[in-house]
Parts: structure tokens; C-alpha cells; sequence
């Protein structure tokens, strides 16, 4: 089957849902390919608060600082290494490509600052204004074809296919506060652009 984008009948159709369930919807989009290449099936649960699912987060984040729910993180990262021995995330002439693996325990320096910087991200997010136009309660656009599906929490996923991913590079730090992030429930709030999937079902029902 073809990857598609929405059609006009079937964005209509999505809206006629969203509109008569005010309260949120179960969807489950299959074959979505990201601009990575990787296909997956998702299962979401639209019409979540934000602000709860920030409360929540906090609220797990003061569990992981005080060590209640995670003693250690391991953290894997690539990073360009120079002849000294120091590292960066920046490529140049004389860099070496490396893995980087690094044990954190909980009452570390390094994980305690992470938590802090994660916390104020949650706290004092950036704003970033984009020209959405609502819908219906978690249904945006942008345009006349495209609708995005916002305020909803990854319930499932399940990987079909890898992406091809470039090489990339962090510094451990940074990805030690990615990885505690990626813990919290915030992580899996997303939005969704309904494009390239195989198909789309909501409550249950599949949208042709």
C-alpha cells in the first residue's frame, strides 16, 4: 500500500470525529514514516492536558532526583574525539568519530544538575509561536490539506521498519538530561502531521 497524505474527504471525516468526541479519541495511525525513513504503528490518546501531564512530570522528576525510581542512568552518545583525548560534538580535520558510554548514579554532581536543568525546562518551557488555526480540541491546521494532531499522548509504538539516521553527536551531559526527560510522561506528549501513513482509525473506527 501506498504512503498518502490526508485527503480532503478524509480530513473531513477526522474533524466530524474529533468534533462529536469533545472529550479526546483513541487513534491509531499504522504505517507512519517519518522524514527518517522509520514506519511505525502509533496509538494515541488525543484531548490530554498539558498542563497535567507538566504537573505529572514534575511531580516524577522529584521521584528520579531523590533516587526513587532509577539508581543509575546509563548514557550512550556519539562524540568527536581529538588526539589529546578531549571530546566534542563538533566535526572537524583530526576528529575521531566515537561511543561514548557513561554510568550516572543517582546522588552524582552530574545527575543532580541534570534533574535541576530538566525541571526548569518543564517549568519555564520556551515559547515557540506557531501559526496554527484550531480545528477542533486537538486538531490543528495549517493549510487546507494538512491537519495536525496535537495535545496527545503516545500510548503504543511499534517499530515496522528502522529510519536511516545521520551520525550524530552530544555531549554526555546533554544527553543525560535527554535521557531523564525521555522518563518523564511529558516525552511522550506529541504532535502529529498526517502524512505518509498506510491508515488512520479513531475509536475504533477506520477512517477511508
Amino acid at each position: 500500500m501506498d504512503k498518502k497524505v490526508i485527503s480532503i474527504e478524509q480530513k473531513q471525516k477526522v474533524l466530524d470525529t474529533f468534533n462529536a468526541n469533545a472529550s479526546g479519541c483513541f487513534i491509531q495511525i499504522t504505517g507512519y514514516e517519518n522524514a527518517n525513513g522509520e514506519v511505525s504503528t502509533y496509538q494515541l490518546q488525543s484531548g490530554v492536558n498539558y498542563g497535567n501531564i507538566i504537573n505529572m512530570s514534575v511531580e516524577q522528576l522529584k521521584d528520579i532526583k531523590a533516587g526513587n525510581e532509577v539508581k543509575e542512568i546509563e548514557v550512550k552518545c556519539g562524540v568527536w574525539k581529538n588526539a589529546d583525548g578531549t571530546i566534542t560534538n563538533r566535526k572537524a580535520t583530526g576528529r575521531t568519530y566515537k561511543t561514548l558510554t557513561t554510568l550516572y548514579k543517582w546522588d552524582s554532581a552530574e545527575f543532580q544538575t541534570a534533574c535541576d536543568e530538566v525541571m526548569e525546562s518543564l517549568i519555564n518551557p520556551k515559547k515557540v509561536e506557531t501559526p496554527y488555526e484550531k480545528e477542533a480540541k486537538g486538531l490543528y491546521s495549517i493549510d487546507e490539506e494538512t491537519l495536525y494532531i496535537r495535545q496527545c499522548l503516545v500510548v503504543n509504538k511499534v517499530v515496522e521498519k528502522d529510519g536511516v539516521y545521520p551520525q550524530s553527536a552530544t555531549l554526555p551531559l546533554n544527553a543525560l538530561r535527554e535521557k531523564i526527560k525521555g522518563l518523564l510522561k511529558v516525552s511522550k506528549y506529541r504532535t502529529f502531521k498526517l502524512e505518509q501513513f498506510d491508515s488512520i482509525a479513531i475509536n475504533g473506527t477506520l477512517i477511508q
